[in-house]
């Protein structure tokens, strides 16, 4: 589903929202409640197969065709070429939290905690 972005022609208040194409023209206006809001028509990226860019739903820069596969892989998607926005992120956050869960569950190597009780010991207790 597309995401579009409006402008409020009462107020100025501009907004983006999720909305299937045939639905796209039905908004109202988040800040004042007006009928009259305007498509936004922003700026487009072409890329070609020739220079790196920045994948936005992979959060990568991305070097050739190949190299967008193997980092979707490595992701954990299937098919990017085929996946929509709302998928990729949707894998996306999947994976850090996966990333983050397991930083979590980890335990702290002896030096280190060895080093924060010296770092602990210089702060002066609060008794």
């Amino acid at each position: 589903m597309p995401i579009y972005e409006y402008e409020c022609r009462k107020c100025g208040h501009r907004f983006e929202e999720r909305r299937g194409v045939d639905d796209r023209h039905n908004v109202s206006c988040q800040r004042c409640g007006s009928k009259t809001i305007g498509i936004v028509i922003g700026p487009v990226s072409v890329h070609t197969d020739l220079e790196p860019y920045y994948d936005v739903q992979l959060g990568c820069h991305i070097k050739s065709k190949q190299h967008k596969r193997s980092v979707a892989k490595d992701m954990g998607l299937t098919d990017v070429g085929n996946a929509s926005v709302y998928d990729v992120e949707k894998e996306a956050e999947k994976n850090r939290k996966h990333r983050e869960e397991k930083w979590l569950n980890e335990r702290p190597s002896r030096e280190f905690m060895e080093a924060w009780e010296k770092a602990k010991a210089t702060y002066p207790s609060d008794n």
